[in-house]
């Protein structure tokens, strides 16, 4: 892509164009002509040309993880507020590591006191309205302390990728989360925060993804998809579906989905290329697919943490590719934009 050298690690559309992050070169952003409008370096205030991911919260401002903290770019100042790991002047530092790896702004009404979500290698950060931030680690009840990915879902709940599985988060007022094998506690200025943990897989992304209910793609149900090693999970009105090589993928890391026009989902793959669903996924097909209940652990069965699709949903449909690794996959007005290493 011009402009850009390294991965393709992030899309992030909105109505003044496609925001594209790069791993070596920084962020531009393409007007809707598809011309590079804007480009964001260290050279004018970012604190790296190292950037894993892109979010821009209710009021418009944009804010980017990068290797070296977190960086609010305010919709209506060309400036940068950064958020890094190291202290100043013997003060604690906001971050308790560099690599950041997502950011998610806290939503209106919020009432932890948190101003953003950090995804970091060392653990899970709250940002304050006052300044101070609060983190959280494994042995507080996160399945890892290397965060790779978070999202929030329609009723509020975050829900974290890890090095070593899924944890889910119910903040006060949000419904309870779905049946976790694991439950622990954290403490946030007095209030209580609930945390689930599910599963032991690395989980390498978390969306948040409008998936259509039935064939005539006219209404959508927000479902929350985790891709990760050999597995993608499917929270779907709090019921874990996944889906592996038993339903038509690689044995292989799935970096990214993403639903076309058509209702199909994209899944880009580590080293495998591209795949798509079949056919439209829908709420109402994925309910009626063949599946097996997949318990809590391995070993005597137990407990059940959700099921496993077992029909042919995927097909393979760029593993020609110039580099078999996609990075991210976005759908802009019908277009699917797929980023690689090479662009």
């Amino acid at each position: 892509m011009s402009g850009l050298d390294g991965d393709i690690t992030d899309f992030n559309w909105s109505q003044d164009g496609m925001w594209v992050a790069s791993s070596t070169s920084g962020v531009i952003r393409l007007d809707t002509g598809d011309s590079v409008a804007n480009t964001y370096t260290r050279r004018n205030g970012m604190l790296s040309d190292a950037v894993n991911d892109i979010m821009t919260d209710r009021e418009g401002n944009r804010w980017f993880a990068q290797s070296g903290g977190a960086s609010k770019l305010r919709a209506n100042f060309d400036a940068f507020q950064n958020f890094t790991a190291e202290s100043q002047v013997g003060e604690t530092p906001l971050l308790p590591a560099a690599q950041v790896t997502s950011v998610i702004p806290a939503r209106a009404g919020d009432r932890t006191g948190c101003t953003v979500w950090v995804g970091t290698f060392g653990g899970l950060a709250c940002i304050t309205d006052s300044g101070t931030s609060k983190v959280y680690l494994d042995e507080n009840g996160l399945r890892h302390s290397q965060i790779n990915a978070i999202t929030r879902d329609a009723v509020g709940r975050l829900w974290i990728g890890t090095y070593e599985g899924i944890n889910g988060v119910r903040m006060p007022g949000t419904p309870r989360l779905p049946r976790p094998p694991e439950r622990s506690r954290l403490s946030l200025g007095g209030i209580a925060l609930e945390v689930g943990g599910y599963r032991r897989t690395t989980i390498l992304s978390a969306k948040t993804i409008e998936m259509p209910f039935d064939e005539t793609l006219r209404r959508g149900v927000e479902t929350v998809w985790l891709p990760g090693y050999r597995s993608i999970y499917l929270l779907l009105d709090d019921q874990w579906f996944t889906f592996r090589a038993t339903s038509g993928l690689p044995a292989t890391y799935y970096h990214t989905v993403a639903f076309d026009d058509n209702g199909r989902l994209w899944v880009g793959t580590r080293d495998d290329g591209l795949y798509r669903s079949r056919e439209p996924l829908t709420v109402e097909r994925v309910l009626q697919m063949e599946s097996r209940s997949m318990p809590v652990s391995l070993g005597p069965r137990g407990r059940v943490f959700g099921v496993e699709i077992l029909e042919d949903v995927f097909e393979p449909i760029w593993r020609d590719a110039p580099v078999a690794q996609i990075e991210s996959i976005v759908n802009d007005a019908g277009e699917m934009w797929v980023g690689t290493p090479q662009g």
